[in-house]
């Protein structure tokens, strides 16, 4: 109960890029209903599931959130006036963060700018995949043009503004090559560096050699710049037996630590589970949070788990989901996820050299 609860408000699917990897394949173009959003939000302060928690990050997302920007200040406004309504925790002691992720390519549009400017509790996060070249070949408009230099144009306004965020990054087969570039540039553009090979992809033995590869080569820039008190090691740290073997450990929330209000009126676990080829909901804004749906739900994770056998395996189970439709693993991440491992054993081989 001490975590916060992540609440998230698919605003809309419209987007004004052409991602070439966005997992949203089913695009219809609409916004989500104000009814909608009241329901969801009075679900929040009033079912058994989620009232009681100490706190909350309402979360927006899109599509590209920000092109229904008014929607958004219509759910912060509600939720503030019901919390005050109800004299509830989360708003009376201030235990809530607004919170979005943007595309970045809108700052520059007057009344997107001066609704940011109203709301200093909402923080918002900037895809950009990194170096130039590697974002362009992906983040594109509907003409295929690329959207980093449109970025850039107030990328300094973002990063003054939000300085505490940080950018998120996305890494797919064309791009893996690059990966040092993309993350040495997120560097020198003053953010920690974030790229995550897509979850859904089949990753070969090929390419994990080369992602560990391209790690290093970013822990050795870090290391060369003595930048290394700076940022977070690089790669993730290898679980013991005994961490791999809980069957919990490696348990995302989904469902418990988060649910999402989908453009149907319907909650899902996550994000992740409200669209794609496959949906799984957990109960809907007209009769609540559904325990037989959430029992199924994880009795499914717990399921691919144990297929696992090592939980601590930065496993996505929506995307798991969509991908085959059952709680059923497909084999995918376990290869990357030892490119991860020996990346952070490497990082703290440099780090010991330093402190000799």
């Amino acid at each position: 109960m001490g975590l916060p609860l992540t609440a998230t408000i698919f605003i809309t699917d419209k987007c004004n890029l052409a991602c070439k990897y966005c997992y949203e394949e089913n695009k219809q173009f609409k916004t989500n209903k104000k009814e909608y959003i009241d329901k969801f939000i009075n679900l929040l302060y009033t079912d058994p599931q989620y009232k009681d928690r100490e706190s909350i990050i309402l979360d927006f997302i899109g599509g590209e959130a920000l092109i229904e920007w008014p929607l958004m200040e219509y759910a912060m406004k509600t939720f503030l006036n019901k919390g005050r309504e109800l004299n509830h925790h989360w708003v009376v002691d201030k235990r809530f963060i607004f919170f979005n992720t943007t595309n970045g390519t809108l700052f520059g549009v007057p009344e997107i700018k001066a609704f940011l400017e109203r709301w200093p509790c909402l923080k918002v996060g900037v895809s950009l995949d990194g170096c130039k070249k590697a974002h362009d070949m992906n983040r594109v408009y509907r003409d295929g043009k690329g959207s980093y230099d449109k970025i850039m144009e107030t990328f300094d306004w973002w990063k003054n503004k939000y300085h505490d965020v940080m950018v998120k990054g996305t890494m797919n087969h064309e791009t893996l090559p690059m990966l040092a570039d993309m993350m040495i540039n997120q560097i020198n553009l003053g953010m920690e560096p974030w790229d995550n090979p897509i979850f859904e992809y089949k990753w070969s033995k090929e390419d994990a050699e080369l992602y560990y590869k391209q790690l290093c080569k970013v822990i050795d820039y870090i290391f060369h710049k003595k930048l290394y008190m700076r940022f977070k090691p690089i790669g993730r740290k290898r679980p013991n037996e005994t961490d791999s073997k809980n069957i919990e450990n490696g348990y995302c929330g989904s469902g418990v630590h988060m649910v999402t209000l989908g453009m149907d009126g319907k909650l899902y676990p996550c994000h992740r589970f409200a669209i794609g080829k496959h949906k799984f909901s957990i109960g809907d804004v007209w009769n609540g949070f559904d325990k037989k749906r959430f029992a199924e739900l994880r009795k499914g994770q717990i399921r691919i788990n144990k297929q696992i056998g090592n939980t601590m395996l930065p496993l996505c189970y929506s995307a798991n989901y969509d991908v085959n439709g059952t709680f059923d693993y497909h084999d995918n991440e376990e290869i990357m996820t030892e490119a991860e491992y020996r990346a952070y054993d490497y990082w703290l081989e440099r780090m010991k050299k330093v402190t000799l």
